[in-house]
């Protein structure tokens, strides 16, 4: 599904959470209790096999047998 979506543009720029997540502090009282989503991404795209783009790697591709 990524990889289809990523021929229609879709990188990691669409992977988003809504704001009151990443700019408001969970806890009003600690202001680093923000979502780090930059750090969560990128650990999610690398046990994805995908790159830093949110993009999947020729390399998943070939192991998922779709190219």
């Amino acid at each position: 599904e990524r990889a289809v979506n990523a021929r229609f543009g879709v990188s990691a720029a669409n992977d988003t959470l809504p704001k009151r997540l990443t700019d408001t502090p969970q806890d009003p009282n600690d202001p680093s209790t923000k979502v780090p989503l930059d750090a969560m991404k990128r650990v999610y795209y690398q046990a994805r096999g995908w790159t830093q783009e949110g993009r999947p790697k020729i390399s998943t591709l070939k192991k998922l047998k779709i190219v």
